[in-house]
């Protein structure tokens, strides 16, 4: 007969097993409850007594590994620990794991991509409206539970918070139009895929250093980066995002008689006032060709 073993240890080498430096509240109370739920761990009977964990086991465990050491209080999140003897992780891993919806975005992917090489002190990510974040929530501890969600609801353990505020250097860009992503580092970290970043420069060129550093990467990275660009703005940019990105990489990057490319101009509006660059004033000069006013 198989020895029992305690919730509690079977917890520990739960976390050790993570390989991970962080953990949210609300993923340390679901590895609890699935071990209750489940009743045993790596085929070891757990010495439980019911189906689904009391109200009480979540704090009562909490307090034994953070006597034991194994998990640290941060120091500005209030929902998550540091596992064992870490005290810091990289600001983008960190992110993507108090929010499991949100991706690495805007000058943050660029800087991860090697976009732009300086350091940068705001660090942006993009995740769900919060009205879509809710319900992705809900599906996710119905998932993560097994489809036991009103229990788990039951059990007054911790739920996924949407991360607000973290810090003041942290934006993080709330959409209902998002783009897929990449996973680093063993699926740690997700940043937006490299025909994303490009899009994103034109839609909140504010968020990616502004429109000359835009203009700057699509110099310098556009054509080796050319086929994953006209694949996004071709099937998710807009009108005015297909005129933008027409007229950098025609006239600036000097990509000629590309198929796509031409195929923009069907977007032009004659007359008007387009801008290169929304946040700035009109200016005089005045591409004919996109029929835009190259205001940066």
């Amino acid at each position: 007969m198989l020895k029992k073993i305690s919730v509690v240890d079977a917890t520990i080498d739960s976390l050790i097993n993570l390989k991970q430096s962080i953990i949210t509240d609300y993923q340390l109370g679901m590895i609890i409850f699935c071990l209750y739920t489940n009743q045993q761990y790596k085929n070891y009977p757990l010495r439980v007594k019911n189906k689904f964990p009391k109200k009480n086991d979540y704090k009562r465990i909490l307090e034994i590994l953070l006597n034991k050491g194994l998990l640290k209080n941060t120091e500005n999140i209030k929902t998550a620990f540091y596992i064992n003897d870490i005290i810091k992780i990289p600001i983008n891993e960190l992110l993507c794991s108090l929010d499991p919806f949100c991706y690495i975005s805007h000058l943050s992917a660029m800087q991860f991509y090697g976009f732009i090489n300086k350091e940068i002190n705001i660090h942006y990510c993009t995740s769900p409206s919060l009205e879509e974040w809710k319900k992705l929530c809900l599906e996710k501890i119905n998932i993560d539970s097994f489809k036991n969600l009103n229990q788990y609801l039951a059990t007054d353990f911790p739920l996924l918070t949407h991360p607000k505020n973290i810090s003041q250097n942290i934006i993080c860009y709330s959409t209902s139009r998002l783009g897929k992503f990449n996973f680093f580092n063993y699926k740690k970290v997700r940043v937006s895929t490299i025909g994303r970043v490009f899009l994103d420069m034109l839609r909140k060129s504010e968020f990616c250093g502004g429109l000359e550093t835009v203009i700057n990467v699509f110099k310098q990275f556009a054509k080796p980066n050319l086929n994953y660009i006209l694949d996004e703005i071709d099937e998710f940019g807009s009108q005015i995002e297909k005129v933008r990105a027409g007229y950098i990489l025609e006239e600036i990057c000097k990509i000629d008689n590309n198929e796509i490319i031409n195929k923009w101009t069907e977007n032009i509006q004659r007359g008007g006032s387009r801008k290169l660059d929304p946040s700035k004033s009109y200016s005089p000069t005045y591409s004919s060709k996109w029929c835009i006013s190259i205001n940066y």
